[in-house]
């Protein structure tokens, strides 16, 4: 049999253990900057166009770099429009810093985002924030092509009978054509 006297001290130094765990991760994540990314949905319709968010909390005096996306994401995503950033007050000094893009995408399959890093200087120690991967889900709706059947509109034309009383709530317009075409006449 185990000591009932081991068993409580070893609760002890668990519970004593834990709560300086808390303690100190609190303090860690008060003193550095967190950033994370987001879509407005997992699931996009090829060509379809959906917002990409990063968002950044962070001390308000450190400075964090943003990274440059110019014109794609990945090989596959595409940035239609950057928008500038929006800056909000957070309780404690810190600040939130969101900036979205437009993305677009042109292959379906599903897309992988790769994490994005932001890097800051806390004092003489170079440190980086990064997002975590996201996944996205380009789908083509529309029916594949096949090259031996054609390239077809997707909905036939209607072919819908004219009908006469159509254009009697022109008939100011059509008698002031006709008329015109008979002062032309005349002239020449």
């Amino acid at each position: 049999m185990v000591n009932n006297k081991y068993i409580s001290l070893l609760q002890t130094k668990t519970c004593l253990a834990l709560l300086l765990s808390l303690l100190f991760g609190f303090t860690a994540y008060g003193q550095s900057a967190s950033a994370s990314a987001s879509l407005d949905s997992s699931l996009m319709v090829i060509g379809g166009q959906m917002q990409l968010r990063f968002e950044l909390a962070q001390p308000s005096d450190i400075r964090v770099a943003f990274p440059f996306l110019s014109d794609t994401i990945s090989s596959k995503i595409e940035i239609v429009e950057s928008h500038p950033a929006d800056t909000t007050k957070l309780d404690g000094g810190r600040l939130s810093i969101t900036k979205a893009y437009t993305i677009t995408s042109f292959d379906s399959g599903l897309h992988y985002i790769p994490p994005i890093q932001f890097e800051y200087m806390e004092g003489e120690i170079l440190r980086k924030a990064e997002t975590q991967p996201l996944a996205l889900l380009v789908v083509n709706p529309f029916a594949e092509v096949n090259p031996e059947k054609g390239i077809f509109d997707l909905k036939p034309a209607y072919n819908l009978p004219f009908i006469f009383a159509e254009l009697l709530k022109y008939w100011k317009w059509v008698t002031l054509f006709f008329l015109l075409q008979a002062i032309a006449a005349m002239v020449i």
